[in-house]
């Protein structure tokens, strides 16, 4: 199971970053995407175990109402904090991809299309661009873009 990226993927671009903008936002935007990764793996974890649980143990499953309506509302209260965390990172102008892997795509600009400038967690900087009709995994490399990777 993944957590579908909410409406903010498609949102239009209100920043554009250099490479080098990008990088400098990752201590605060990896920190958020860290926080974004663990709730949504949580949550995916969780919700995989109530589903476990199946609807035909309804018997069973009344001698553990209570116990059931709090992991709900847990749950209820984590997807909030979730969404909290993805505006922050929107307000940052950054885009939340795969949650669950604490992917973030920084818009630019090359040659006057929208693109995008790839993060995940983990990486120590920018690692790739993607065409905003493309795929987030199938973002090539910087050597593509600046036939090198110092740049």
């Amino acid at each position: 199971m993944t957590l579908p990226v909410p409406h903010f993927q498609n949102a239009p671009a209100t920043k554009y970053f250099s490479k080098e903008e990008a990088n400098g936002m990752l201590p605060l935007v990896g920190a958020i995407a860290g926080d974004i990764m663990k709730l949504a793996n949580d949550l995916i974890e969780r919700k995989s175990r109530l589903d476990a649980l199946g609807i035909g143990q309804v018997k069973r499953l009344e001698a553990y109402a209570d116990e059931l309506a709090q992991s709900e509302k847990m749950m209820g209260d984590d997807a909030v904090r979730l969404q909290g965390l993805l505006e922050e990172l929107c307000d940052l102008g950054v885009r939340p991809q795969a949650l669950e892997k604490g992917q973030v795509a920084f818009p630019t600009l090359l040659n006057e299309e929208l693109a995008f400038f790839t993060w995940q967690c983990g990486d120590e900087e920018v690692s790739s661009w993607h065409l905003m009709e493309e795929d987030f995994l199938k973002g090539q490399s910087f050597d593509s873009l600046f036939g090198h990777s110092d740049n």
